[in-house]
């Protein structure tokens, strides 16, 4: 998680006008500093997947953990492309990280019912719950 928060990071300095070495640069020095140099490459895959959703950000984007699920939740997939009045046909992405399930985007707007988000929602709540 977070190598996800460097990439989110770095991509919003990069999307701000900051250049792509000068953005690197400054990511290898602050990774040194927090001794996170083995998070680079992680962070980098990361970046990559954000280029190529921003890439096809004006059509919906579904991610699944293995292709052959996106036939499993046709129906839930078509029902969030309804309520968020996505056009075209969705690009799909896999990512084995969710674990099951599917996330749905499209302009800006996000649904998530992969089993990973479940899955760290039940680890936060118990985890909250052990705590207080």
């Amino acid at each position: 998680m977070l190598a996800e928060s460097y990439a989110k990071a770095m991509y919003e300095v990069i999307e701000g006008g900051v250049s792509t070495p000068k953005a690197f640069e400054r990511l290898d020095a602050v990774l040194v500093r927090r001794g996170h140099q083995k998070l680079k490459g992680p962070i980098v895959r990361t970046l990559s997947r954000y280029a190529k959703q921003k890439a096809v950000s004006d059509a919906p984007v579904v991610t699944v953990a293995i292709e052959s699920s996106v036939k499993q939740f046709a129906k839930e997939i078509a029902n969030a492309q309804k309520s968020f009045d996505a056009t075209g046909e969705p690009t799909v992405f896999t990512d084995e990280r969710q674990v099951g399930g599917f996330t749905f985007q499209y302009k800006g707007k996000y649904l998530d019912r992969s089993y990973k988000g479940k899955l760290v929602k039940l680890y936060r709540n118990i985890t909250t719950s052990l705590i207080t």
